[in-house]
């Protein structure tokens, strides 16, 4: 009877053992980067910079492929609207494919639309529609962006791709569950 009460413990204990998780190797270190002051015009170069390093951070939360960042034509050059639309529409069209469901539409105002270039008015719709720009935001309105605005913006469209590839867990979400 000793013997099976020993055994059941050791058993227990490797049952244990083999339930928990594999330690995971600790992250690399960030890399410290110099703060500068800034004139407050952003350039095309800032822009890119920016979000290559939001798109590999994403890729890798999410597991899928990253793909290659696209270089600006002018880097010292000032930030088009145009060129933020663009790049916020293919970056969009990288992580549709990993969407697990879709927003509610967004109504978008036509008359705000009216200040936007007319080149990036198809492709701010589709984004204002799906919540990955504000309705009335400083990109619709074609206003200079800031380092601030541009922050804003591109946390608001970060924030909807992470809501939009993540499936809650129905135990969690009571709209979601089946029986509640």
């Amino acid at each position: 009877m000793k013997h099976v009460g020993t055994a059941l413990a050791a058993l227990f204990i490797l049952l244990l053992a083999l339930h928990v998780p594999a330690q995971r190797k600790p992250d690399k270190p960030l890399q410290k980067l110099p703060i500068t002051k800034s004139s407050g015009a952003v350039t095309s170069g800032d822009f890119a910079v920016a979000i290559d390093r939001l798109i590999s951070a994403m890729d890798g939360a999410l597991r899928i492929p990253s793909r290659s960042g696209l270089k600006p034509t002018n880097p010292g050059a000032p930030l088009d609207n145009k060129v933020v639309v663009s790049r916020l529409k293919s970056t969009f069209d990288h992580y549709r494919p990993y969407f697990r469901g879709a927003p509610r539409p967004i109504l978008v105002r036509e008359d705000s639309l009216n200040q936007s270039p007319q080149s990036a008015r198809n492709d701010l719709k589709l984004l204002v529609k799906w919540g990955f720009v504000a309705p009335a935001g400083p990109l619709v309105l074609n206003k200079k962006l800031s380092a601030a605005d541009l922050g804003k913006i591109l946390g608001h469209f970060f924030s909807q791709v992470t809501f939009l590839t993540h499936k809650p867990d129905p135990k969690w979400t009571p709209r979601l569950n089946p029986d509640g």
